[in-house]
């Protein structure tokens, strides 16, 4: 080996060692972080038990502890919760977004959280955010989660059912539903199926079976399901847009008390002259946030028409202009849901028209308002 190379390959070794040792002293500069109880799990509850208790009750304020573990110091700041219903606080001060927390090697940070348990159905998660200052991609911020989920006493899936049927002939279906009863476990072995409240010549309950045993939830929810076949039957007397509610209970027990009857919502429309949804379900939207929807109605006949008035049944639900169709042409009507509350809101959007057979269009609207969380269910 020449002394040239010895001597070149060593002036390189020589000048990447000093590189290579500060790469590394700075990778051990950024101080591991540690959570502990973290996520928090809430067992899950009915909505019938949130709903009974008080706010104070519904108070949820886990305690988690950041440990730096490493053997460097770091800094941490607060970057602020996904929603303004959960507070963050450091031995009863509350933390405000940007505050900044010294640790020392082998220090810690307590946080507690504190949220209300929320009035939905499903899985839900709330967060606060610590990260690291100044900022770095090798240390993204931490998160102190809070999870649980809650039940419905009684869920029925659909829980709307929309159909047409034509002008001149006797319309009949079968349909399928699931119902789910879900209860606290007061050694419950079998649970009444459910009375339909039937309407007449609208629902006629065919069968009821159980789908399945008894299910086991976690912390001694137990749950059991059955599906139920209806005919629907509808008569050429019937309106042309309406929407029928048919209730259910479950029998009482003395080991229970059982909630209020729910509901499965028939959406009827007759096919006629002008063709347009009978129901528009928007789904989920923060109150005070707009959610946007686009219904199709046509003229399906060679009758163009003018629309006289728009109305809607309840301030949550607007729409934009429309004066009509010509014959056989079609329009894009917006629909927006802008909650003011949480819960459900429905309402009914009214198009009075000139048309000579179809003087009148009702289209149902629904929608569900919220904070915060995964899913609507109840």
């Amino acid at each position: 080996m020449s002394r040239r190379y010895i001597f070149r390959n060593g002036f390189v070794l020589a000048f990447l060692l000093p590189i290579v040792a500060f790469g590394s002293c700075q990778k051990r500069s950024l101080a591991p972080l540690r959570i502990e109880s973290n996520p928090h799990e809430v067992p899950p509850y009915l909505l019938s038990e949130i709903r009974a208790m008080s706010n104070e009750q519904r108070r949820v304020t886990p305690e988690f502890v950041i440990r730096n573990t490493g053997d460097h110091p770091a800094s941490l700041v607060f970057r602020g919760t996904d929603c303004s219903c959960t507070g963050a606080f450091h031995k009863g001060t509350e933390i405000i977004k940007g505050d900044v927390f010294e640790l020392a090697p082998g220090g810690h940070l307590p946080v507690t959280l504190e949220v209300q348990l929320p009035e939905v159905a499903g899985k839900y998660e709330y967060h606060a955010y610590f990260g690291k200052t100044p900022a770095s991609t090798d240390s993204p911020p931490v998160a102190l989660t809070i999870a649980g989920k809650n039940e419905t006493d009684i869920l029925v899936e659909p829980y709307s059912l929309l159909h047409e049927f034509e002008d001149t002939t006797t319309w009949e279906v079968q349909k399928t539903l699931t119902i789910t009863r879900t209860v606290r476990d007061r050694t419950v072995t079998e649970m009444g199926d459910p009375i339909f409240e039937s309407l007449p010549e609208i629902l006629q309950i065919l069968e009821i079976k159980k789908a399945g045993s008894l299910r086991r939830l976690k912390d001694d929810l137990v749950s059991q399901s059955w599906i139920v076949r209806v005919n629907i039957a509808l008569t050429a007397n019937s309106r042309a847009n309406f929407q029928c509610v048919a209730q259910f209970t479950f029998p009482e027990t003395e080991q229970e008390k059982f909630p209020p009857a729910k509901s499965v919502t028939l959406h009827v429309k007759r096919k006629s002259g002008i063709d347009a949804p009978a129901g528009i379900p928007f789904g989920v939207a923060k109150p005070g946030e707009t959610a946007t929807k686009k219904i199709l109605i046509q003229s399906v006949d060679a009758k163009p028409f003018k629309v006289l008035g728009i109305e809607s049944t309840d301030p949550a639900f607007g729409f934009t202009s429309f004066s009509g169709l010509a014959a056989s042409s079609s329009h894009w009507l917006e629909l927006s849901f802008m909650p003011e509350k949480a819960g459900e809101t429905k309402g009914i959007l009214s198009i009075t028209t000139d048309h000579p057979s179809v003087s009148h269009l009702e289209i149902q609207a629904s929608g569900w308002g919220k904070e915060n969380g995964d899913s609507i269910g109840n």
